[in-house]
């Protein structure tokens, strides 16, 4: 009978021990599982942080390339003005260009007209000019020849006449006379020069 319950006692005091030691595992799983909660939590709580921080980084981003996007906008906006300012800028010119180019024609075209119309006024001059002494030059032979016989035969006779009839005159009636010699001398070499310039003038102008 003592030994019954001496069994029984130490089954009882085994199932405690062995309950203690159930219990014992079970605190320590508890406290390691606790633990483990506790850095998980820790963990997550620096992913959340890590989460938040780039998502606060993304937004910033993302606003950043926002703002890039509209300047990329109005940039883009401008460019398109400016080509279209360039294209209108390029088309002011080519009109400029063709309307300086036609006043600039129409100005040569004016000043070449008037040149022609000055020359051709200068030509119907010379050419009038160069009928008269044309005219004028067909009686310069006639003139030559009067002089030659005037010089030659006619005035020596008429000097020694006039020193004859001049009763000590002869002198200063040869003075006057030879005066008037020089001067007709003068005047046919005069038209003979006139008549080689107009002549020439009339040829640069029929050159032009």
């Amino acid at each position: 009978m003592v030994a019954g319950m001496s069994l029984l006692v130490r089954q009882f005091n085994l199932s405690v021990n062995l309950n203690n030691n159930d219990h014992n595992l079970l605190i320590r799983e508890l406290d390691e599982t606790k633990l483990k909660l506790s850095r998980l939590e820790s963990v997550l709580e620096e992913t959340i942080q890590s989460i938040d921080a780039k998502t606060l980084l993304l937004k910033e981003r993302e606003k950043l390339f926002e703002d890039m996007e509209n300047k990329i906008t109005y940039l883009q906006s401008v460019i398109s003005t400016l080509k279209d300012d360039s294209l209108l800028a390029d088309e002011s010119l080519r009109l400029y260009k063709r309307r300086k180019n036609n006043f600039e024609l129409h100005v040569l075209e004016s000043e070449a007209q008037d040149t022609e119309d000055r020359v051709e006024a200068v030509n119907l001059k010379v050419e009038k000019m160069a009928e008269v002494v044309t005219e004028q030059w067909i009686q310069i032979p006639h003139l030559e020849q009067f002089f030659n016989d005037l010089f030659e035969r006619h005035l020596p006779r008429m000097l020694g006449a006039l020193e004859y009839y001049s009763f000590g005159k002869g002198s200063t009636i040869k003075y006057y006379m030879s005066q008037a010699l020089q001067q007709l001398r003068r005047f046919y070499s005069a038209i003979k020069k006139y008549h080689h310039q107009i002549l020439k003038v009339q040829q640069r102008i029929q050159s032009l």
